[in-house]
Order: C-alpha cells, then structure tokens, then sequence
C-alpha cells in the first residue's frame, strides 16, 4: 500500500505539538498517552518534534520553541521540521487548546487504525512470500501481533488520592472477623490470613518438588475460588488432560479414592455421593485448558477471550509455566531467559486483565542437598526472574514425601492408628492424610512465614487441620 494511503489526521498531530509548544507544562501527561510511531503526517515530522520533548522533559528541561528548538539543532534535526520557521508556524496553526484530549484522541485512533492495516499488510506478504507451512503459527503470531497494537495503545488514568482513599477505607471498614482480608478466598482460612486471600493483580509461584502435590493444591484453590466467588476461573493444564484433572475433583469433592473412580470399583454409597458431586461441580464456573501446545502468548489470548466473552476472570492457574510451548517469533539464547519471558508474560496477564494469576513451577534439585529438605527461595534462583517478578511465593515441604523414598529425617514420625485416624508426632490425621507445609517465602506486602494443611492424595483434597493440631504444627520443630 502506498504511504499516503494509510490512515493518519496531520490536522490532529499539529494540534498536539503546537498546543504541546505553547502549554508544555499543563499538559506534559500526553508524553505519556502517545509515541513517537503515532505521528506519521509530513513523513513524521511531528514524531520528531515529540521525541524532542520527550528527551527534555526526560533531562528536567521544560518545553517550549526555544528549548526544542535548541534541541533539534544539537540532533541535527531541525531541517526535518523546515527550521525554527517550522516550529513556529506549529504554534501559528493553533485556534485553542480546549479540545486537546480530542486531538489526542485522533492521533491515536489513526495510528491503531494504520498499524493493524500495516500488519495484515505485512501478513499477505509473508504468506505469498513464503508460502503457509504451519497455519496455528502463522495465525499465532499475527494475532498476538493485534493484541500487542492495541495493548499499547491504551491509556490509563492516574487514581486520585481522594478515590482511592475512600475505596481503602471502605473495604477496611467492612473487612472484620473471620473475612478480613481483601482478595478472593483461598478456601483456607489460615492460608487466606497470611497471603491477605488471592489479590487481583498478583502473580503467585507455587513450587515444590516433582510429585509433591503443588499441581493438586493449584487445582484445589482454582475450585475453592470458582466455587466461593462465582466467578470464571481458567486453568491451564500442561501435564494432565481434562478427564484426569476432573476426576481428581470427583474425588475431592466427594472424598472418593481417584484409584477407585478409575477403575469403576464403587460401592453404592460412593456411587451416591459421585452422583452428588456432579450435580455440584456443574455449578461451578471453572474452565479447563488441556491442550500441551500453549505457549504464554496463547493462554494471554485465552484469558482475554475468556474476560470478554463472560465479563468477569477471578483466577488464571499455569501448570507449570517451565513447560509452556516456545513462543512463537521468539528466540531467546538460553532457557533462563525464555522462562524470564515467561514470567514477565504473566505478570502483564496478572495486571492488563487485572486477575489473580497462580503459575506452578518446580524447585531446584539444592533442596535434596539439605538435612531437612526444607525448600528456600533461594531454589528458585535457577529457574529465572521467578521469585523477583512473583508477588507471593509459596513452598510446598511434606516429610511424608521423602519417607516414603526411605530418607531418614532429622526427628522422625511416629506413626500409629486410633480410632480418628493416623497420628503424627501427636497429632491426629484423619485418614489417610499427612501433614504438607506451607511456607510462605515471599510476601509482598505481608509477612514470610507459613502454616500447615493436611493433604489426602488418594482425595486429591486439602483440609485444615484443627485449631489445636495448627498450635501443634505451628510449635514443632521438625516441621
């Protein structure tokens, strides 16, 4: 397509750089609303006045003719501009400086306009240059490429004080008892006591070892908070198809042994309470996601489809971010980096979707070199931007887990049956349980610390031990 057929208002442009000339300080918000590519007018011409002003403001200079002006003649610029006439005819042109965020308007509307054009432009070219050899990839990309466009373009509102102060005040007033915390719950009150529940917003890592139970506890919180709220929650999957992800909430929610449910050995009562559960897991708006080829760029596009078509998104789960598809058109010199992409990917879905997103990742193998195999954010360090991009992050620890592998530890259970359960170090298990610990190693906002739940694998289901079993858990010192 010829230049001068793309879509762009030079009337507009003008206005903003004359008014930006004249009013600099009144209205240096602007430089933040737009870029230098959004003037596309006279060859961009008033794309290099903005990056004049820009570079000033940058430098502490204010902006006027005279200051960028100077500027232009250092850069070597101010031919481009036809001179110091140039710019001041920019100013001549100006009627008012009323409608300046209508202009602002026009310009940008006009460059999100020319860039989607360009891009399917730049599309038809690829294609008839190279021919389609993988169609999910061609579409892929271009389709992010349109999201990117329109993300940038956005432009968001500085919070007043006054606003968010009576918001603050207002959840601080009604935020009492049991419930005084601000984001959704995660089913476990002493879980949701120190985290402050699952903010919007927050990008949380939840780590353990393979085998753990971390997927189990992700899956848990996406149901607790789908199930309490009623709102979507999305959960990727990358290791485990649908059917095997909803046969361990099955098991969860009607505390029948996932073993028995898949090979169909039931009694009637387990039968009656499977029929039960069904009727409850229908009720509740949890989306699952098991294809293994999604790349962070295809779960961005899922979540967003997901907000609109529904109107609400509480919740994103990735199981687990270090095995997501490669990113299309991206080519990273290491895995460290690509996963730092990874996380920054997810922390822009936390905050542009304004949701909660959990991502689930492994820990370092340094954990197995310790006495105690307790887990430390430091086990993070080998996986990326991890434990610096995350909000929250939390450890997964179960001596139960290494027992069962024949590693002796410092302190060990004594196990032994009652008519309650199984009991550990004095405390009473119910079932088939044992205890996991949850250490809570970074906390933005909060405090480090952790709390203890009982974990049921055979269940796929987490409990919270009772108060007195908590003091217990809480004043050991093996766990």
């Amino acid at each position: 397509m010829d230049r001068n057929a793309y879509p762009c208002h030079p009337q507009a442009e003008e206005n903003v750089i004359g008014i930006l000339l004249m009013y600099g300080d009144k209205y240096s918000y602007v430089l933040q609303q737009l870029t230098v590519d959004d003037f596309f007018a006279n060859n961009g011409m008033y794309g290099v006045v903005f990056h004049a002003m820009q570079e000033l403001v940058m430098d502490n200079h204010p902006i006027d003719v005279t200051s960028v002006g100077s500027y232009l003649e250092g850069s070597k610029e101010i031919d481009r501009v036809g001179g110091a006439p140039g710019l001041a005819n920019m100013i001549d042109h100006v009627a008012t400086n009323e409608f300046m965020d209508h202009y602002v308007k026009q310009v940008r509307d006009a460059s999100i306009l020319r860039q989607y054009l360009m891009a399917m432009e730049d599309a038809q070219s690829k294609y008839l240059k190279e021919g389609n050899t993988d169609i999910n990839e061609f579409i892929n990309y271009y389709q992010n490429t349109f999201v990117d466009i329109a993300n940038k373009r956005k432009v968001e509102s500085i919070d007043n004080l006054a606003d968010v102060a009576k918001e603050v005040y207002h959840r601080i007033e009604t935020s009492t008892g049991e419930r005084a915390f601000t984001g959704f719950s995660t089913g476990f009150s002493n879980l949701d006591k120190r985290l402050n529940g699952l903010n919007k917003g927050n990008m949380i890592i939840i780590a353990g070892r393979t085998g753990l139970g971390k997927s189990t506890l992700s899956l848990n919180l996406a149901y607790n908070v789908a199930k309490e709220t009623g709102q979507h929650v999305a959960y990727f999957s990358l290791e485990m198809e649908s059917d095997r992800l909803v046969t361990k909430l099955f098991a969860n929610v009607a505390q029948v042994d996932s073993r028995n449910i898949e090979n169909g050995v039931l009694t009637r009562d387990e039968r009656n309470r499977l029929k039960d559960a069904s009727y409850r897991l229908a009720s509740v708006p949890l989306l699952i996601d098991p294809k293994r080829s999604n790349n962070m760029d295809d779960i961005y596009l899922q979540c967003k489809k997901i907000k609109d078509e529904f109107g609400d998104l509480a919740l994103v789960v990735v199981d687990h971010i270090g095995i997501t598809d490669r990113e299309v058109g991206k080519k990273f010199t290491s895995e460290r980096e690509e996963l730092n992409y990874k996380c920054r990917l997810c922390k822009k879905l936390a905050g542009e979707l304004d949701v909660c997103v959990i991502c689930v990742c492994q820990l370092s193998r340094k954990t197995e070199d310790r006495d105690d195999k307790q887990p430390q954010i430091s086990d993070l360090k080998d996986t990326g931007n991890l434990e610096q991009d995350a909000d929250q992050v939390i450890l997964l620890y179960s001596r139960d887990y290494y027992e069962k592998q024949g590693i002796k530890l410092k302190g060990d259970k004594h196990m032994g049956n009652n008519e309650n359960g199984n009991e550990e170090n004095g405390i009473t298990i119910p079932g088939d349980g044992h205890v996991m610990k949850i250490i809570i190693a970074k906390n933005r906002g909060g405090e480090q610390c952790s709390t203890h739940l009982f974990f049921f694998p055979k269940y796929s289901r987490f409990d919270i031990p009772d108060d007195d079993s908590l003091r217990k858990l809480a004043a050991s010192k093996i766990y």
